[in-house]
């Protein structure tokens, strides 16, 4: 019987340790997986940031434009939402047709199916 017992914990210790493993694979692969979607985050947002530098600078180039006048036009837009906090915030949108606020992922609203265009090609973003 003192075997049996023996043989039963042995069986659950493996059974535990197996789980155990498993849990520890899927951690595994879901942090390499955000480690990836991060890398990719990270080459994104310095090819715009190259983009946009190559922007600024064509822009200077061609019409004078002054970095005071850039850090002035940043400010600007800065604080359309009331916050001077580095964030463009966007404010929700309302459907011209019911006013319910519509998602800024589809260009129909949910509920009377108003297709609403954006206002800039920013808010395709």
């Amino acid at each position: 019987m003192n075997g049996m017992f023996w043989e039963f914990r042995q069986q659950q210790d493996i059974s535990n340790a197996q789980s155990s493993a498993r849990r520890a694979a899927d951690h595994a692969r879901e942090a390499k997986q955000a480690a990836e979607t991060v890398q990719f985050l990270e080459q994104k947002v310095d090819k715009l940031a190259l983009i946009c530098r190559a922007m600024w600078e064509l822009l200077g180039e061609s019409n004078n434009v002054s970095e005071e006048i850039l850090f002035e036009k940043i400010k600007e837009i800065d604080l359309r939402d009331g916050q001077l906090d580095g964030k463009m915030t966007v404010t929700p949108k309302k459907c011209p047709r019911c006013s319910r606020v519509m998602s800024r992922r589809h260009n129909r609203c949910l509920y009377c199916g108003t297709e609403e265009r954006p206002d800039t090609p920013f808010e395709l973003l």
